[in-house]
């Protein structure tokens, strides 16, 4: 199928070279599933034993129970996020973050569904750290127990979404129209009815299901808690921004001499129309570095994206 006379594969990378953060997610976590298929693949070939990579990954990647183990692995609250048990693990998981995640971009801005997603992730392996060490029943497991899997980071954006919009309806299979409050009230009772066959995962989502309707009810009260998670990022895209365009103009006004050098005549006009562009360019720049990018206007989004791609 194609669309526009384009075949599929050219519109799922042309949407991810527009940054489309839902299909980056769900690219990101396909590539490492599929990374580590091809690891156990090599090791069945060659006899290793397949417990070597799981002991690895649990190591170095998996978020774990354990307090003491967690204190020299701090990077495993995240990382385990982006690692799943089997194919029907991250089939659903990956299901719902597209289904959910379309419908949240229609309310929200693709940079609060990343902070979000990441906020979920880390709130959801807190919860399990936290329960794990807390209750009594998890006392025997909690010194060996591992947590895996976006499950708990897209709860985060189904709560919101829920949240935002609890009447949207959409189609299903057979049921036809559904609300979105009847389809996430029916996953939240299927989580409790199977919570004591997966306890450590259900308590990821209910650690993400809590960090969406928090994003949501403190977002109309005025507060943005998923907010200062753009700070880095913000911080890179204005250093990169500025040294792209700047050099690229640069480049531009060296050609300009050296046209001129060799005796030729270019319209006036036109290198007006380049101060002008450079100085509207450096006033973004400098309004980026002062407010963010978020504050920029569409307009002004549109010119900087223009300039970054002249050559």
């Amino acid at each position: 199928m194609a669309l526009y006379g384009r075949s599929i594969w050219n519109d799922f990378t042309i949407s991810l070279r527009q940054g489309n953060v839902v299909l980056w997610l769900i690219t990101v976590n396909l590539a490492i599933f599929i990374l580590q298929a091809f690891v156990g693949v090599i090791g069945f070939l060659f006899m290793a034993d397949n417990a070597v990579f799981a002991t690895f990954y649990q190591n170095y990647f998996y978020a774990p129970s354990s307090l003491s183990n967690l204190l020299y692995r701090p990077w495993t609250i995240l990382t385990y996020a982006f690692f799943h048990a089997d194919f029907w693990h991250i089939l659903f998981n990956l299901l719902y973050l597209y289904w959910f995640g379309r419908i949240f971009q229609v309310y929200q801005s693709e940079k609060r569904l990343l902070n979000l997603y990441l906020l979920g992730a880390l709130v959801g392996s807190a919860f399990y750290v936290l329960s794990y060490n807390t209750f009594p029943v998890f006392e025997q497991a909690k010194h060996k127990a591992y947590l895996l899997g976006a499950s708990g980071a897209v709860w985060s954006i189904i709560a919101a979404t829920m949240a935002t919009n609890p009447a949207y309806r959409i189609r299903l299979f057979i049921l036809g129209s559904v609300p979105l409050w009847g389809i996430v009230l029916f996953m939240f009772g299927r989580d409790l009815l199977s919570f004591q066959s997966n306890p450590g995962g259900i308590l990821a989502h209910f650690g993400g299901m809590i960090t969406g309707f928090s994003f949501i009810g403190l977002y109309r009260r005025g507060y943005n808690i998923i907010g200062w998670m753009s700070w880095p990022r913000e911080r890179i895209n204005s250093w990169r921004l500025s040294r792209q365009s700047r050099r690229k103009y640069n480049t531009r006004v060296q050609r300009q001499v050296n046209f001129q050098g060799k005796g030729k005549n270019r319209d006036s006009s036109t290198w007006s129309n380049e101060q002008s562009e450079q100085e509207q360019l450096d006033m973004i720049l400098d309004k980026i570095s002062a407010k963010g990018y978020d504050t920029l206007s569409k307009e002004e989004k549109t010119f900087l994206f223009h300039q970054s791609n002249k050559k």
